[in-house]
């Protein structure tokens, strides 16, 4: 039976985890992950290692920085997509030799004729 069945909260504990958050500075995260695992899997030896290891470490304060605001997402125009897709396109085809430049410049032309 897996932790979610027993514990809803339950979030695998692995020591890459408590790696991550030791070197992040979360060194009492990654003490209490190592615990858990240990708990667990008391024979685990890269767990009780890196326990050893940040003993005698304490916690680095660390904020994140404030998460910008999302604008909202925009339905693209095709027309306008495609106008700009091609503008791109013959830049870049004017700055490289690759023959595909050509090729897939044709091929949208063709579907424009075709209408889509």
């Amino acid at each position: 039976m897996d932790g979610a069945k027993r514990n809803p909260g339950w979030r695998p504990a692995t020591v890459t985890h408590a790696r991550l958050r030791a070197e992040q500075g979360d060194v009492e995260e990654a003490r209490a992950t190592l615990r858990e695992i240990l708990q667990d899997r008391p024979s685990d030896v890269e767990a009780a290692r890196l326990l050893r290891e940040l003993d005698g470490r304490v916690a680095v304060p660390r904020e994140e920085p404030p998460e910008e605001e999302l604008r909202p997402v925009e339905a693209g125009e095709p027309g306008r997509l495609a106008a700009r897709f091609r503008a791109e396109l013959r830049d870049a085809a004017s700055t490289t030799s690759d023959p595909r430049t050509g090729n897939l410049r044709r091929w949208l032309d063709r579907i424009a004729r075709k209408g889509g």
